[in-house]
């Protein structure tokens, strides 16, 4: 299973690199959603894009979904669209092996 990531922060990207490099998952960055995907990748969508939610609305089950923990109604309205996997940023990125491999086991 191939993981998406759409963010434009260049230190989330290359944390988010680093640790599906160590995983040895395939993976490749968007910042914004492309036509073509198929339902049977994972998403890691960063909250703070502007197209977040378009993300959200056509993938809720296989987002993992992070951002800032002061942006409570961004949390609320990604679990309103059915996202599970929804985190602040110091929970993502301070487990982010663990709950990456948690989420691909799942998806299984």
């Amino acid at each position: 299973m191939k993981v998406i990531i759409y963010t434009k922060d260049l230190m989330d990207r290359s944390k988010i690199e680093a640790a599906l490099k160590e995983l040895t998952c395939p993976y490749q960055f968007y910042d914004a959603l492309p036509s073509d995907l198929s339902n049977k990748n994972a998403h890691i969508v960063d909250l703070s894009l502007e197209n977040a939610f378009d993300i959200l609305c056509r993938f809720p089950r296989q987002c993992i979904a992070y951002g800032p923990h002061t942006q409570t109604e961004l949390f609320k309205k990604a679990h309103a669209l059915g996202c599970k996997n929804v985190l602040p940023r110091s929970a993502f990125f301070g487990n982010m092996k663990k709950v990456i491999t948690l989420f691909l086991v799942k998806k299984d």
